[in-house]
């Protein structure tokens, strides 16, 4: 991220090369990011499915405890 805004900000008040590299590293950056979210999400689903499974673990105990059948 920090190279991105470098290279903006040389090509808005530098004489950077192209503003290709400007665009491309900013691209990248946003390519980094949304990675990263993904990551977070993917991390997120795992608790949930083991909260699932837990909770599911838990009602089945709960009924096995308490003499209830379905």
């Amino acid at each position: 991220m920090v190279l991105s805004i470098i290279l903006i900000l040389w090509n808005l008040f530098g004489e950077s090369p192209t503003e290709t590299i400007a665009i491309m590293a900013a691209i990248f950056t946003v390519l980094i990011r949304v990675g990263s979210v993904e990551k977070g999400l993917v991390k997120l689903e795992t608790r949930f499915d083991f909260f699932e499974r837990d909770f599911k673990e838990l009602c089945k105990n709960f009924k096995e405890h308490s003499g209830h059948s379905k």
